[in-house]
């Protein structure tokens, strides 16, 4: 989409000017939203140098999940990602949800006291776990050699 085009889009001279054809109208709605969506994404999440770390009380972790796998667990590391699988289909956020679940009998705390930062319907997530009581082990295991 051309500048003059986006400019007559946003700001028409005449009505003329405003009557676009769908396509042009579908071009200038996916820059705008791609737009909104790069800008909102910056400020989502805590930014940090591994996959776990302590923000106060609250421990943040990165996640790379993986859904319908064949049971529960708490895997290893990859990269900047901690590793958990769920039995749940990824459908709807499900899976998702079944995770929380699961992580708070993990780290010891209420379903409520762990916020899904972003990621509901991602593999790639972002959870904040208030006041763990205890930790997995590769949780444990970096946390106490750092």
């Amino acid at each position: 989409m051309t500048g003059t085009l986006l400019r007559e889009a946003l700001f028409p001279d005449s009505i003329r000017s405003f009557c676009l054809p769908l396509r042009e109208w579908a071009i200038l709605l996916f820059f705008l939203v791609t737009d909104c969506m790069g800008r909102r994404r910056e400020g989502k999440g805590t930014s940090i140098d591994s996959f776990c770390a302590w923000d106060g009380d609250t421990l943040v972790l990165n996640i790379l999940g993986s859904p319908s796998a064949q049971q529960d667990e708490v895997g290893g590391v990859r990269g900047k990602q901690l590793c958990v699988s769920v039995t749940e289909k990824p459908v709807a956020g499900r899976a998702t949800d079944h995770m929380v679940r699961f992580l708070a009998g993990q780290f010891g705390v209420e379903v409520g006291d762990i916020e899904v930062v972003f990621g509901r319907y991602n593999v790639n997530k972002q959870l904040r776990i208030r006041s763990p009581s205890k930790l997995p082990e590769p949780v444990s295991a970096h946390l106490m050699g750092s």
